[in-house]
């Protein structure tokens, strides 16, 4: 389900197809040193390679319905179908623990 053919063309909006969010290989990575037996350090990151989703068109359907009264196109920039990853890319952290 979507918009109708008819109204893309219309409306000059780009093609369904385009509004999917690609395909990546997502790496997570932590590393730990054991300081001593109750405190240890870890170095991490979520998404080492910093992928994030393909954007969508400028004239898809989505940023069209989105858009202000001016018809300027919405704020929008990504497709809302189910992501395996966030829209920022990576994120990476330092970390110590403390066992008691």
């Amino acid at each position: 389900m979507g918009f109708p053919p008819a109204a893309i063309d219309a409306l000059g909006l780009a093609d369904e197809d385009r509004l999917r969010p690609g395909s990546a290989v997502l790496v997570d990575l932590e590393l730990r040193y054991k300081l001593t037996d109750w405190a240890q350090f870890a170095l991490g990151a979520n998404n080492l390679l910093d992928e994030k989703p393909n954007k969508l068109a400028d004239n898809s359907p989505l940023r069209f319905i989105v858009g202000d009264p001016s018809g300027e196109f919405g704020n929008i920039k990504f497709p809302l179908r189910g992501l395996a990853y966030g829209l920022n890319g990576g994120f990476y952290y330092a970390r110590f623990e403390f066992n008691f």
